[in-house]
């Protein structure tokens, strides 16, 4: 909701709560952040993404793993690994392979995709429902 408000300082609060939380070399929360952020990207011009990038970066990546820092640092600059590229040809094309790209993205990691694509939904179904 906080980006929906723009409240800046709710998502802070928010990212310093969930950031390394979770075990493993890409916690729980990063991988739901990482989602976060390509969500953004998919809903919401690129200039309106900097501050909510600014924010996962700088608050974010000090409290995680050295890996896990590296790929919110790497989604916040919209960078992605196939599977998020695939993903997101089928949201633009809607050609109904859905399954495919999804479940490429659900193969990453432990739970690392199914966080991330957790993060992915939240944040454009939040977007998306304020637009109406």
């Amino acid at each position: 909701q906080a980006v929906v408000t723009k409240n800046y300082d709710a998502f802070q609060t928010a990212v310093s709560k969930i950031s390394g939380l979770g075990q493993g070399l890409t916690p729980a929360g990063d991988d739901f952040l990482v989602g976060v952020l390509f969500g953004l990207f998919a809903t919401l011009p690129a200039q309106a993404v900097r501050p909510w990038r600014e924010i996962v970066v700088e608050t974010g990546t000090p409290r995680t793993t050295t890996l896990s820092g590296a790929w919110l640092k790497a989604a916040a600059r919209g960078e992605a690994v196939a599977a998020w590229h695939e993903f997101y040809e089928q949201l633009m094309v809607n050609d109904g392979e859905w399954e495919t790209a999804v479940n490429r993205i659900l193969d990453i990691g432990h739970s690392s995709g199914a966080d991330a694509l957790s993060g992915f939904t939240a944040v454009t179904k939040i977007v998306d429902l304020n637009k109406q």
